[in-house]
């Protein structure tokens, strides 16, 4: 928490959640009461400085929570949640936005077409979707405020292979990872970095 500026959160319940409980009880829908997200602080609060970061570094974060009301893999209520426990550990209102999207299924939506992409209404591989929402520019725009124009003809270099195996063995990652680095990045001596990751 003390190393990212913010989080963009595409469908997903609080931290700690399938810890209190069956991974089922963090999707599905599923109703995440008052008692659980109190028992999800405690253990925030007893790992905050040892097993994890300081907690006290979520409160200085932007958050961006996005879900469709067509999601039936993880659904609105956990993302509900998930906006509580942000606001229970001191992201104000004003650094919090929470995205909800009419006729979106379970998709990481974008709005432009590209070869393979899903069906905004349906929760199928790859999981991007065409929603007529660009929701990388979203979680961007809030992180940084205004952009510049996208660039929807990037170069084909600029794609680096990375080692993901010294990060232990069954964590769930692909023995590699890949970086996209502009070529503005590769001149600069100092550039954000954004990770993406599923699960």
């Amino acid at each position: 928490s003390a190393l990212f500026r913010g989080v963009g959160v595409f469908a997903a319940g609080p931290y700690a959640c399938a810890h209190r409980g069956s991974y089922q009880d963090c999707m599905d829908n599923a109703e995440i009461g008052r008692l659980a997200l109190a028992a999800m602080q405690a253990d925030i609060d007893g790992w905050s400085g040892k097993q994890i970061d300081d907690r006290a570094g979520v409160a200085g974060q932007r958050v961006f929570l996005f879900v469709g009301d067509r999601d039936a893999t993880v659904g609105t209520r956990p993302v509900d949640a998930l906006r509580t426990q942000y606001r229970n550990n001191g992201v104000g209102s004003e650094a919090l936005d929470v995205v909800r999207r009419a006729g979106v299924a379970h998709v990481f939506p974008t709005d432009f077409d590209a070869a393979g992409n899903g069906r905004c209404d349906q929760s199928e591989s790859p999981f991007i979707a065409n929603c007529g929402y660009d929701g990388a520019g979203a979680v961007l725009a809030h992180l940084y405020g205004p952009l510049k124009a996208r660039n929807d003809a990037p170069p084909d270099s600029g794609f680096r292979r990375f080692d993901q195996s010294r990060f232990g063995a069954n964590n769930g990652l692909a023995d590699s990872g890949w970086l996209y680095l502009p070529a503005a990045c590769a001149a600069a001596s100092n550039c954000r970095l954004h990770v993406a990751l599923h699960g």
